[in-house]
């Protein structure tokens, strides 16, 4: 007959039930004792130390309690490089709105000929705050192209539009106002 000493230590039925199976799955099988004759059964954690399971990544997205402002940016610069028109629409879209959102500290509205409207970045900007002149933290931005260039959503031809060249500025190929293009991401605002 083996005597063994050792203290007991009560622990939940389910707790006790998961090391057991993960000793037998690991063939320690010979720490489970007793049980025979009415005694009970013991683990003999003799040489055996627990550590905490590492949590493993769920394969799914989960719920952010925070997102930093590059974060933002990042989701919405990629989600315009998904799909450029509907991310475009979506920025484009604004919708009447009453005097408590206009008089909101952070959301962004515009005024248009006496009535105000609220947008999906000016909501997402709100989210952020604003600076010392008011403007929201994240901008859209577009590139700009020659209307002599579109038919469609399509281009026609190249002009020689600058990099640097601005809504309204003169196309220097055939002289017509340029004016705003796709979509090509959002960055912060400049301070």
């Amino acid at each position: 007959m083996t005597t063994h000493t050792f203290s007991v230590l009560p622990v939940t039925q389910s707790a006790f039930d998961e090391i057991k199976a993960k000793l037998n799955e690991a063939g320690y099988d010979h720490a489970v004792i007793g049980g025979g004759k009415g005694s009970p059964i013991t683990i003999d954690m003799s040489g055996i130390g627990l550590e905490v399971e590492k949590e493993i990544e769920p394969e799914f997205p989960t719920i952010k309690e925070s997102i930093t402002l590059d974060e933002a940016i990042e989701l919405l610069s990629e989600a315009g490089r998904l799909d450029p028109i509907a991310m475009a629409a979506l920025i484009d879209n604004r919708v009447g709105c009453n005097e408590f959102l206009v008089d909101h500290p952070t959301i962004q509205v515009v005024e248009d000929d006496g009535k105000y409207y609220v947008g999906l970045l000016g909501v997402i900007n709100g989210l952020f705050g604003i600076d010392e002149k008011g403007n929201g933290a994240i901008a859209a931005v577009f590139d700009v192209e020659c209307p002599a260039e579109l038919k469609g959503d399509i281009l026609q031809s190249n002009h020689a539009i600058q990099p640097d060249a601005r809504i309204g500025d003169e196309c220097p190929t055939c002289g017509n106002k340029l004016v705003r293009g796709m979509l090509i991401g959002f960055r912060r605002t400049p301070s």
